[in-house]
């Protein structure tokens, strides 16, 4: 799991979430997002971040739909830096 997405789901899920995501990263990273136990409270906040912290565009917005839609975009962004 790429850096800086294991901290924006550090800071925006609980601990024991964040676990479960991590050993089933390989399994989930195509699911949908409220699949893997994310609540809509924690998926607005982890948007949110992404949208001000790293610029996320509505077009970018309307293409997140799984773990690793999150990931890529950060990885995108990072290389970006």
């Amino acid at each position: 799991m790429f850096f800086e997405f294991e901290m924006v789901l550090k800071e925006h899920v609980s601990e024991e979430l964040f676990l479960e995501i991590k050993e089933n990263y390989d399994n989930w990273k195509d699911w949908s997002i409220f699949s893997t136990g994310i609540d809509s409270l924690s998926y607005m906040g982890i948007l949110v971040e992404l949208e001000t912290k790293y610029n996320l565009s509505e077009e970018k917005l309307n293409e997140i739909n799984s773990l690793h839609d999150i990931e890529l975009f950060l990885i995108e962004e990072c290389k970006n830096e």
